[in-house]
């Protein structure tokens, strides 16, 4: 599966966090507890390619089978929400319709998700017209308000905080720190959030704030690699 991202206008390393974790969600409810993972992810128009887990370790017609229902799913819903129905509605795979509206519209972007299997190829188009026209109830201010707040920081400004540590612990957990696979998907998304918020200011506070949760939880491999970007360790004082 790939979805491409065709942005005109500077895209978000949230906006693309967001919509990962949501496609993520719906994809484990929809197949009964798989994992989606990223692939590889290309520059220029942003190319994400995505697969089940399972098929790191071996192709399996299940796995086909799950990805071609979870694109089906995601274009069922995306034409749902042209017709009307509620973007805020529970149903399945709502969560990645409001992600992809939300980034076509903070990017002024033409979103096209493709998948081509043995047998059949299904293709989803959001256009940035039908972002715009879509009624929104949840995506104009979207779960930031719900976040709670680190150090102090609003919680706009934690965001990008705590979405570096969860995928630090994630990647973590399945130990990708430990010689880690060329191109994987997730430590280039870490390292893209990392760079984004030592940009910003009191980035390298917020990072050393970030290394020291994750050694207190015992995440020793992820606070190390964090402080890699930095070119020497933090002060773990």
């Amino acid at each position: 599966m790939v979805v491409a991202i065709r942005n005109s206008e500077p895209l978000g390393v949230d906006v693309v966090a967001d919509l990962l974790r949501a496609m993520g969600d719906d994809y484990r409810m929809s197949s009964g507890g798989r994992t989606l993972a990223v692939r590889e992810m290309r520059a220029g128009s942003l190319l994400i390619h995505l697969w089940d887990a399972a098929q790191f370790a071996f192709d399996s017609a299940a796995t086909i089978v799950t990805l071609v229902e979870f694109t089906k799913l995601i274009r069922g819903a995306i034409e749902a929400t042209k017709k009307g129905r509620s973007v805020d509605s529970k149903g399945r795979g709502m969560k990645t319709v409001r992600a992809l509206i939300k980034a076509s519209r903070e990017s002024h972007a033409e979103i096209e998700i493709d998948y081509e299997g043995p047998n059949e190829r299904i293709q989803v188009r959001l256009s940035r017209l039908d972002a715009e026209q879509i009624t929104l109830r949840e995506v104009d201010k979207p779960v930031l308000k719900r976040l709670p707040s680190i150090t102090g920081l609003s919680a706009p400004q934690s965001r990008i905080d705590q979405e570096i540590e969860a995928f630090a612990r994630t990647a973590a957990r399945d130990d990708r720190f430990v010689d880690p696979p060329q191109g994987d998907g997730l430590l280039s998304i870490i390292g893209t959030l990392v760079h984004a918020l030592l940009e910003l200011p009191g980035g390298r506070d917020r990072l050393q704030e970030i290394t020291r949760r994750l050694r207190s939880s015992g995440d020793e491999t992820a606070a190390v690699f964090l402080e890699g970007f930095m070119g020497k360790p933090l002060d773990r004082g």
